[in-house]
């Protein structure tokens, strides 16, 4: 059930009162001179461990061997589940970047944060180019970390999360790699691995360290794509909606395979990263994620952001380290605004009090979590918003059209199509409505409004009105590097 909106100095008022106690223990811990192993102890126990958070842009979880993909993509992510949980049903809430790390930092769907849309191309809106902000109304779990005496840092390439953007709240460093267009995503992403261990090699005290991959994103392999060639020539429509950046492969197996090989790279440098982990700072959780999934026509699209199917949403959730059950597995529902309470709890913070959407996956005490719907949203392109329900009987897509000059978060225009999948049928190939137009969808209908209502009520409780970022020329070359041209 959603939580009623709660006003911004409220909210941040009630996040202090409840790290009081977290932050005085942390001031005690810096003050201890003994030392076991390079981590530091307490008179009363361990010391919070260090979070390390790994995102794998773009990475759709049935394109992993982790999660039953018959190629050997991901042999690393393997054994770090085997050692951890990994959640069988995770899902993103929103079908790119900008909108469901702003759901991963702030434990809330989109409407209700606020940082939904993106116009990068000025001939889709008489206004320009302009993003909605992720506001510093909101509350991020990286600032409560940092609150409760965490200290904080971030190595991020992908341009969509500029600080100016509001991206950056809660950190002592936020890296950003500029540009990941080309062969120095490879670079960058072994580099963002590096970061992760400086943080931690030189704490002084408990670290979260974001960790954001593109190569995944990009489709850069060195070389691994040959494993997972398949024979054809599917062409790749350029009249279609695609990415001028993946145009160049030509055919739709060589995009597949340059994908399948990226992503067994990132595996392999996470492989790398979790055993430098163990050796060096065992007092550490390692989660991986990612924030959505991709589109090589399974529904008739390419690459991300305008959709809501199970490609898009369902993507890996994997947790392991310190302190986290061994070879367990969460068979219910879990989504991206699940992170927020789950690093926090991981933490030894208690989240009771603080104001968010999501529930714990794992808990500092070791119990795990899980749900029995979720919801996802999609502002960012086209003439259509877009909701979807999904919960253990299926998956209900509802398509409204914009009303113009009524793009506010209160106007979505006319419901204009319904599409019912069900959960057996995890390719959603089968849309069921139209087999059958008296299929009753109520249920998951209702889930759909009374979500767009709580959402609706959260922002208006807790912003109030949409915050604007600027959109220079250097962000519009460098975002048309990374396939965002025509959005």
């Amino acid at each position: 059930m959603l939580e009623v909106a709660t006003s911004p100095p409220l909210l941040r008022s009630l996040a202090r009162a409840v790290l009081l106690p977290v932050a005085g223990a942390m001031a005690l811990l810096a003050c201890s001179s003994e030392e076991n192993d390079g981590e530091r102890q307490s008179a009363s126990g361990p010391p919070p461990p260090h979070i390390v958070l790994v995102l794998v842009d773009t990475l759709r979880a049935d394109h992993t061997s982790v999660y039953g993909y018959e190629k050997g993509t991901t042999p690393e992510l393997e054994k770090i589940a085997a050692e951890g949980v990994v959640m069988r049903r995770h899902f993103a809430n929103a079908p790119w970047t900008k909108p469901s790390v702003a759901s991963i930092l702030t434990g809330l769907h989109p409407t209700a944060h606020g940082s939904r849309i993106g116009q990068f191309n000025a001939s889709t809106s008489n206004e320009g180019p302009r993003v909605e902000l992720l506001s510093e109304k909101n509350l991020t779990f990286v600032e409560v970390l940092q609150d409760a005496g965490y200290r904080t840092a971030s190595h991020v390439s992908n341009y969509n999360l500029l600080a100016k953007w509001g991206y950056d709240q809660g950190y002592d460093r936020y890296e950003l790699v500029p540009r990941a267009s080309d062969d120095v995503v490879l670079a960058s992403d072994r580099e963002s691995m590096e970061f992760v261990l400086e943080e931690l090699d030189r704490a002084d005290r408990p670290t979260f360290v974001w960790s954001h991959m593109m190569a995944v994103h990009q489709y850069k392999s060195p070389g691994f794509d040959a494993e997972f060639r398949d024979p054809g020539e599917t062409p790749i429509d350029p009249n279609g909606r695609v990415a001028g950046r993946v145009m160049g492969f030509g055919s739709l197996e060589k995009a597949l395979a340059r994908y399948d090989g990226s992503i067994k790279y990132c595996d392999m440098l996470i492989g790398e990263l979790y055993r430098a982990l163990q050796e060096r700072h065992p007092n550490t959780i390692l989660i991986v994620t990612s924030d959505h999934g991709e589109e090589f026509y399974d529904h008739g699209g390419y690459e991300h952001c305008e959709t809501l199917y199970s490609e898009l949403l369902r993507v890996p959730a994997i947790i392991a380290g310190a302190g986290v059950p061994k070879g367990k597995e969460i068979t219910k529902i879990t989504d991206s605004i699940d992170v927020f309470p789950t690093v926090l709890s991981l933490a030894g913070i208690d989240t009771s009090e603080i104001p968010r959407m999501g529930t714990p996956m794992v808990t500092g005490r070791g119990s795990l979590g899980g749900k029995s719907e979720t919801f996802a949203e999609q502002h960012h392109r086209g003439p259509f918003i877009a909701f979807a329900a999904t919960r253990d009987g299926g998956r209900l897509i509802e398509s409204y059209r914009k009303f113009p000059k009524k793009m506010d978060h209160t106007r979505t225009g006319k419901l204009v199509r319904r599409e019912f999948y069900d959960a057996a049928d995890t390719t959603e190939r089968v849309e069921l409505i139209a087999q059958k137009p008296d299929t009753d969808v109520t249920d998951f209908a209702d889930v759909i409004q009374n979500y767009r209502q709580a959402t609706r009520a959260w922002f208006d409780g807790s912003i109030g009105d949409r915050e604007f970022g600027t959109v220079d020329e250097n962000d519009l070359k460098v975002l048309r590097q990374i396939g965002y041209a025509n959005k």
